[in-house]
């Protein structure tokens, strides 16, 4: 009997494909693609599409924090679908999250595989730079902060230079196909990041015990920020018990 959770991702899956190549609208802005290509911090583009398309690439990451390490006698291997996950999104990691075993139980470091890179400081403290200083470029702070270091005022309104932005991002999302799916690309990968998220909490040891609704406030509060509160868990959450069986 296929699982709900099966059902649900790879409906999700297929649905967007069709979507996507047969009904998602506008044209395809190559100019554009080749634009973020060259510089992906571009300045010159929409504040916000710049978060989103820079997200596609931390997701990812994200994923492999969380689904790494895996035993290495899984039949099923996540690094390739993490891998293309990175230059294709959803589209090529749905199929293994469909597919994938959830973990129950927690084995020895050693028995996985990819455990090094996952479990570094260096990568768990450099995306969550990564992640903050990007945020901070979608919401416009870096020139709200030189402007009152230079004692001056901004050439718009704080606020109304967010609206602003979300305007024209708007009239993007439904003129350029490219900005349309890479968008929808985004939700989705954020929204099924909460099973792997969650699955990651109770092997490590995370959450309270006997407090189920701490836990669900912890996990779901970690889940519900964007970007920064799975990358602000992955700096804090405990390492490893290579012992406890859950």
């Amino acid at each position: 009997m296929v699982s709900v959770r099966r059902f649900t991702v790879f409906s999700v899956w297929v649905s967007f494909l069709i979507y996507a190549f047969g009904f998602a609208p506008g044209s395809f802005d190559v100019e554009l693609l080749k634009q973020l290509i060259s510089n992906p911090l571009d300045s010159n583009v929409n504040s916000i599409f710049l978060v989103i398309f820079n997200g596609l690439g931390i997701l990812p990451a994200l994923y492999c924090a969380f689904l790494l390490p895996r035993e290495k006698s899984e039949s099923l291997q996540a690094w390739p679908f993490l891998l293309l996950s990175f230059f294709l999104g959803f589209f090529a990691l749905g199929p293994y999250l469909a597919l994938r075993k959830a973990r129950t139980t927690n084995v020895k470091l050693v028995e996985y595989s990819y455990a090094p890179l996952t479990e570094s400081k260096w990568f768990r403290y450099s995306l969550l730079v990564f992640v903050l200083a990007l945020c901070s470029v979608g919401l416009k702070i870096f020139p709200l902060l030189e402007a009152g270091v230079k004692e001056q005022h901004y050439s718009m309104p704080w606020d109304i230079s967010l609206l602003v932005e979300w305007d024209k991002y708007l009239q993007l999302f439904h003129n350029y196909r490219f900005v349309h799916v890479s968008s929808i690309d985004f939700v989705i990968l954020c929204f099924f990041l909460a099973e792997p998220l969650y699955e990651d909490m109770r092997l490590r040891g995370f959450f309270q015990k006997d407090s189920r609704l701490l836990d669900g406030f912890l996990w779901l509060a970690t889940w519900f920020v964007p970007l920064i509160g799975p990358s602000i868990y992955l700096c804090t959450r405990p390492p490893w018990n290579n012992k406890e069986k859950l």
